[in-house]
């Protein structure tokens, strides 16, 4: 595959920077004309309830805006 865009991010924790870290990784590419968007995701959550748990996540999804 040839991607089209590729976003790496990092974000460190607020309370104790270099802390409580997490990067994401997003991978778009076209596919038969349509935009898909693959990402993945390691480290805590956005969420002040779950905040201090670590995950792992990742998807697939088609981009309707550009």
């Amino acid at each position: 595959f040839c991607f089209e865009r590729v976003r790496l991010s990092h974000v460190t924790g607020h309370a104790k920077p270099f802390e409580h870290n997490t990067t994401s990784l997003e991978l778009t590419t076209n596919i038969a004309g349509l935009p898909i968007n693959i990402w993945g995701r390691a480290g805590y959550d956005s969420d002040l309830v779950d905040y201090y748990n670590y995950t792992n996540s990742w998807g697939f999804g088609v981009e309707f805006q550009r």
